[in-house]
């Protein structure tokens, strides 16, 4: 007897689970929404915990009816992707992940930039101020189109009318950043990225004319001469020309204005600077008073004067050598060495 009652109720729960509106991979049990005095669901007292499913209700999910979701009493058969439900106002443009930029509290932006980062074209400069339809031109404001990442998807307009210097005619290249700064957020001249010739100190000019004499910008040597022939060539104290000085300007020059200091580093190979010597190397006149042509490389050259005023003892009475290495060092005139046994009395 025990047996047949068994069977009968396994039977009837069979009966009642097979004929749930709810489907058959439905397994909660039915008190957990449902009470034994009615089948209608108060959502205050019932006992189920959506936010154990795979679809939390968080933000705005929260306050919506069931039936909004579940358009039918199959709850499985729903799907938990934005867009079967939400209708995609973008048009694909922009996926159909919603939660990449909405968030369920609101469907108000509040981090496009952020968002906008880490796509393949992150906003710097000016382009963090842009509005967004002044890239992504379509039909619609929340349709966003794909835009090219090249400057020239956005920018050919402002290449083709730009006059100061005119891009076209100087061959200039399409990608805006060869030139500009991506920070900056103008086209101003005092932004343009000169790095392939640093503009600095005396190059620092803001006239591009004074060295791109021509339209065309490119093809202009970085060679000194290409535009300081006619400073080397009208140089006189030195005389370049006469000296036959290197064209290299930076071989003696800084790039300080009105060419000063300067430094002739290949002086050592006509006459050494050493000792004494090197305290006045940044003194030409000092040793080239009459000029920079045949200025004498003997000592008694540039030292007569202290030759021939020298009491103590008497160079001239004594008819000391005139070479002043003979008894001095190059770093002072004393101490001195004087050869008394080799010259005069052992």
């Amino acid at each position: 007897m025990f047996k047949l009652s068994f069977i009968i109720l396994i039977s009837l729960l069979n009966i009642c689970y097979g004929q749930s509106p709810h489907g058959n991979n439905f397994n909660i049990s039915c008190e957990n929404c449902h009470y034994t005095e009615s089948w209608k669901i108060e959502l205050q007292k019932i006992k189920f915990n959506h936010n154990e499913t795979e679809f939390a209700l968080t933000g705005q999910h929260s306050a919506v009816e069931c039936k909004s979701c579940h358009i039918n009493l199959v709850f499985d058969n729903t799907s938990n992707q934005c867009s079967d439900c939400h209708k995609d106002i973008h048009e694909n443009t922009v996926g159909i992940d919603c939660a990449r930029c909405h968030e369920s509290s609101s469907w108000l932006v509040n981090k496009i930039t952020e968002i906008h980062q880490m796509s393949r074209f992150p906003l710097l400069g000016s382009h963090l101020t842009a509005d967004c339809n002044q890239c992504h031109i379509s039909s619609s404001a929340v349709k966003f189109e794909p835009v090219g990442v090249e400057c020239k998807f956005c920018h050919t307009n402002d290449y083709y009318f730009a006059k100061n210097p005119d891009h076209i005619a100087a061959g200039f290249s399409l990608e805006c950043q060869d030139c500009h700064d991506i920070n900056s957020i103008e086209w101003s001249m005092s932004d343009f990225a000169h790095n392939f010739f640093p503009l600095v100190d005396a190059h620092n000019i803001a006239n591009c004319f004074q060295c791109h004499q021509q339209s065309n910008f490119s093809g202009l040597s970085q060679e000194c001469l290409t535009c300081h022939q006619n400073d080397y060539n009208s140089a006189a104290n030195p005389n370049h020309v006469e000296l036959s000085f290197s064209s290299d300007c930076k071989q003696c020059h800084t790039l300080s204005l009105n060419w000063n200091p300067a430094e002739f580093l290949a002086h050592d190979n006509i006459y050494p600077l050493g000792g004494a010597h090197a305290q006045i190397k940044n003194d030409c006149n000092k040793c080239h008073a009459n000029g920079y042509s045949n200025t004498p490389n003997q000592c008694i050259g540039c030292h007569q004067n202290d030759y021939n005023s020298t009491a103590n003892p008497s160079h001239v009475t004594l008819n000391f050598s005139t070479d002043c290495e003979t008894c001095h060092s190059l770093n002072s005139w004393k101490p001195a060495t004087f050869d008394h046994d080799g010259q005069y009395f052992p």
